[in-house]
């Protein structure tokens, strides 16, 4: 499993920053985080920012069954 981190600015002004430089972001802007990096957002001005987290999951980690009859 591998944690991504999503960041979505709706208005302002927010930069963030990783181990590898930091990235201004515009409204309207996305900007993900690969799972295992460091990383912090900072706000200059009033801001909108959703922060979302989701996983990635390969085959192995999920089991599957079937129930019912087919469609």
């Amino acid at each position: 499993m591998s944690k991504w981190n999503l960041f979505f600015l709706i208005s302002g002004n927010v930069s963030i920053k990783t181990e590898f430089g930091e990235t201004n972001l515009t409204p309207g802007q996305i900007f993900t985080v690969e799972p295992g990096t460091k990383h912090q957002f900072i706000v200059h001005e009033d801001s909108n920012l959703i922060e979302e987290m989701y996983v990635e999951y390969d085959e192995a980690d999920i089991q599957r069954e079937t129930l019912g009859s087919k469609l």
